[in-house]
């Protein structure tokens, strides 16, 4: 039937001489591009791992592991448009009560355009987890239209995770290293935690540095037959009194070491992030912020530390990719202060630093030298990964971040699980874009042939056939 139909059209259309072409793509058809973005960005502030020498049933357990403030965004733009905006107090937690006070977060997609959790003071709970202003906000909105596309900020404030007066005891096989260290005591070496290994007995202490050098002042104004300038001999006498009070000043940083009970005192701590669409142009950033944090009774300070990753791509292929992250700097038990950048470096720091005056620092170098790494030694101070910035920017992607760094302490001597390792800050910012070519089908305007007095004779042909084929169809159809 349709072949008939198509016989008798065709037959028209040559009788009448007007043919109409179809064509998926005629010269000088409109060709249909359209760039599509898509961005994403995630940040954290902190990743901590605590490994305690022993737990305390019910209240503190032998290993916690926690990320703290996180935010991340996603956004596409194009006919296939979808943002989404996420922030979380706390993920990744194995302590089931404290993942379970940390649980706050908001997140939104194009369906739920807002979201957000707020808590002015933590519930009482078997841990020891007291205070905190605790918030979590997202929202999105359409990705083809100039705006924030994607927005989402976590923080916690003055929170604190107590240890019920427990934990100067768990701490003190730590207390014992150092205090062996310093040469304070003949405590026995402490054992690493499940590990049963002894720790490596010291062997040279930072009384025995100190002793030596304050040897060599008493050679000075001692069994010498030649003069001494009272200058000289004021000198010594300030350097000599410095020195032993260094000496005192380490071993009572070391006592109070477990003279708390606060596991975690956290200042503040946040993270936001952000895709906006500006003329054409799509960005994606990321910022997380630390200030003031403590662990393990004080024993690690980090005062303040922040990174920022920023990622932009235009529809004219423009591109901008950027990426900062402050120098780590923490201060572990006022014994050391250490900068972690491209290398983990450490120097005698906080109260203990400042008791020495400055003619008397230049005098006695070596041996300050010797007590830090001697001191970096015994806490087991390392820096596996520092943070790293990247970037890089093309008209189809822009890249940008900051990886963490990451400090671990392990006095105790036990690689796999050492008493605390914390990760800081990573960001990340990303945005990339597609182009995609779509050809509409389109109907060409019809075309008359020229009449040359030959569709007379192609009508009646015409004609002829179609009624030939009626009169063959009546006889089949009687048949």
């Amino acid at each position: 039937m349709a072949q008939g139909n198509f016989a008798r059209l065709t037959a028209l259309a040559l009788a009448t001489g007007t043919l109409v072409a179809v064509s998926a793509a005629p010269a000088g058809a409109a060709v249909d591009t359209e760039r599509v973005f898509s961005a994403t960005s995630s940040g954290a502030v902190l990743r901590v791992e605590i490994n305690l020498p022993a737990g305390v049933p019910g209240v503190v357990p032998q290993r916690i592991v926690q990320d703290i403030v996180l935010s991340d965004g996603a956004a596409r733009t194009g006919s296939s448009a979808a943002a989404v905006g996420n922030a979380f107090l706390g993920q990744n937690g194995n302590v089931a009560v404290l993942q379970g006070l940390l649980d706050g977060k908001a997140q939104s997609t194009l369906d739920k355009a807002a979201d957000g959790y707020s808590l002015a003071e933590v519930p009482a709970n078997p841990l020891g987890l007291t205070g905190g202003v605790l918030r979590a906000t997202s929202k999105v909105a359409n990705p083809n239209v100039d705006g924030t596309i994607s927005e989402s900020a976590s923080s916690i404030a003055n929170l604190e995770l107590k240890a019920s007066g427990a934990l100067g005891a768990v701490l003190a096989p730590v207390e014992a290293v150092l205090a062996q260290a310093l040469g304070a005591t003949a405590a026995a070496p402490a054992t690493g935690p499940r590990s049963g290994s002894p720790v490596a007995p010291v062997t040279t202490t930072v009384e025995d540095v100190l002793g030596t050098a304050l040897d060599a002042l008493d050679g000075v104004t001692q069994g010498t037959t030649a003069p001494v300038s009272d200058q000289t001999r004021a000198a010594v006498e300030t350097l000599t009194a410095s020195i032993n009070q260094l000496l005192a000043d380490l071993n009572t940083q070391v006592l109070n070491i477990s003279g708390s009970d606060t596991l975690l005192d956290v200042g503040l701590v946040e993270s936001s992030q952000s895709v906006t669409r500006k003329a054409g142009t799509v960005t994606s950033a990321v910022n997380n912020k630390l200030v003031g944090v403590d662990l393990l009774g004080g024993l690690v300070n980090v005062s303040g530390i922040e990174s920022n990753a920023l990622a932009s791509l235009g529809a004219n292929g423009a591109s901008n990719a950027d990426a900062k992250a402050t120098i780590l700097k923490a201060n572990v038990g006022d014994l050391v202060s250490l900068e972690i950048a491209d290398t983990l470096r450490a120097q005698l720091g906080g109260s203990v630093g400042g008791a020495l005056p400055p003619a008397v620092l230049a005098t006695v170098n070596d041996a300050l030298a010797q007590v830090t790494t001697l001191l970096a030694s015994t806490l087991g101070l390392q820096s596996p990964t520092q943070s790293k910035i990247t970037k890089s920017a093309t008209a189809d992607e822009a890249t940008a971040s900051a990886s963490a760094a990451v400090l671990v302490l392990d006095p105790l001597r036990n690689p796999t699980a050492p008493l605390l390792r914390i990760g800081f800050v990573p960001a990340e910012a990303t945005v990339k874009a597609q182009s995609f070519t779509s050809t509409p089908v389109t109907v060409d305007t019809p075309v008359t042939l020229p009449r040359t007095g030959a569709e007379e004779a192609l009508a009646a042909v015409a004609i002829s056939l179609i009624g030939g084929a009626l009169v063959i169809r009546r006889r089949r159809a009687a048949a």
